[in-house]
């Protein structure tokens, strides 16, 4: 998925800028994406078919120290859902949200 989104970032020339974080405890942010003119996203990538609040914990962790960030877990989960601050969407349909689409 983290390929993916270089590769249409790249080809759409969106000039997304992306990094990932991860704390001396272990937490971490598999991606965040630094869109010009727009709302940062910090994003989970999960590969299971269902997600739940356990999968949105680290988001929802770092998105204080992110004020002006959305947070979003893209997964195999088919169902598009609201966790807490989190917008859960299929990688696909997540990739369109960001904007990389």
């Amino acid at each position: 998925m983290v390929l993916e989104a270089f590769r249409l970032n790249d080809y759409g020339q969106k000039d997304f800028r992306f990094s990932y974080l991860r704390t001396k405890d272990g937490a971490e942010i598999d991606l965040i994406v630094e869109r010009p003119g727009s709302q940062d996203v910090l994003v989970e990538i999960k590969s299971s078919e269902r997600v739940d609040e356990r999968d949105c914990r680290s988001i929802e962790r770092f998105l204080p120290d992110f004020p002006a960030a959305e947070g979003f877990c893209l997964s195999l989960d088919p169902h598009a859902k609201k966790i807490g601050n989190v917008s859960c969407f299929p990688w696909q349909r997540g990739l369109k949200e960001i904007g990389l689409i």
